[in-house]
């Protein structure tokens, strides 16, 4: 018995099919890429911005960051997530003549271990913290977090283990 081919009035696709993950218009494509350059949102919030799955839009950067950085004659590199050294900070920031560092503490939720919670006291905020070093320039931007401790320890035990 032949195959019998369906009437195309039987075969209607149904809600949600179709091609997946589209960029319309070339003008749609450069702001996709420019959006994500200069805000570098997740790949889920890129997604739902453009009304896209999360590997789609890992898909359109990868296809679209090339061609414009071959239209700009240009490499388009994100800024660094993190500094991890002095001599990284230095090389990022060439210009950089004086350098302040800085002892800071932010709260945290009081852990439930009573051991855990004993060395993350600060007796000088009197409550749970983190403590970080930070390193600015002189125009106070904000370069190099090398560790995040417990905020029973002093800046200059935390400076003392940081290699400088």
């Amino acid at each position: 018995m032949p195959l019998q081919k369906k009437n195309r009035k039987d075969h209607e696709r149904q809600m949600g099919a179709g091609q997946k993950g589209f960029i319309p218009t070339p003008l749609d494509k450069l702001l996709f890429i420019l959006l994500y350059l200069k805000c570098y949102p997740t790949y889920d919030l890129q997604g739902l911005l453009f009304g896209l799955d999360r590997t789609r839009v890992c898909r359109w950067v990868k296809i679209l960051l090339p061609v414009l950085e071959m239209t700009l004659g240009r490499e388009c590199v994100l800024p660094a997530r993190q500094i991890r050294s002095a001599e990284e900070f230095f090389r990022a920031f060439p210009g950089v003549k004086d350098v302040f560092i800085d002892g800071t503490e932010r709260p945290v939720q009081k852990p439930k271990n009573l051991r855990r919670r004993k060395k993350m006291y600060s007796g000088k905020k009197r409550q749970t913290t983190r403590k970080g070093l930070i390193m600015t320039d002189e125009t106070r931007k904000i370069g190099f977090i090398p560790m995040i401790k417990n905020g029973r320890r002093h800046d200059k035990r935390l400076l003392d283990k940081v290699d400088i």
